[in-house]
């Protein structure tokens, strides 16, 4: 599976990173997952208390998920087999 194109986004406002963090849209979460995650779940995820989903950052109006963070939830949310479902929350 190819991973979609990575965007580079500086931050806004005051000096800029000596080095620019790399980040993901919604879109291009969803096509990372082959779209078994949609871009409307990111959004209930990002408006559910208990923080279901990935980390997040707001840039103005947009809403960008950095791929460093997505990894560690993919991580954090990959198990061995089906029994191992849920044993992080007891």
């Amino acid at each position: 599976m190819a991973l979609p194109a990575l965007k580079e986004v500086a931050a806004l406002g005051g000096d800029p990173p000596a080095r620019a963090a790399t980040y993901l849209t919604p879109q291009e979460v969803s096509e990372r997952w082959d779209g078994r995650i949609t871009p409307k779940t990111l959004a209930n995820w990002r408006c559910d208390e208990v923080g279901k989903g990935p980390r997040f950052k707001r840039f103005g109006n947009r809403i960008l998920y950095p791929v460093a963070d997505l990894e560690t939830w993919e991580e954090e949310n990959s198990y061995g087999t089906t029994k191992d479902y849920g044993k992080k929350d007891r």
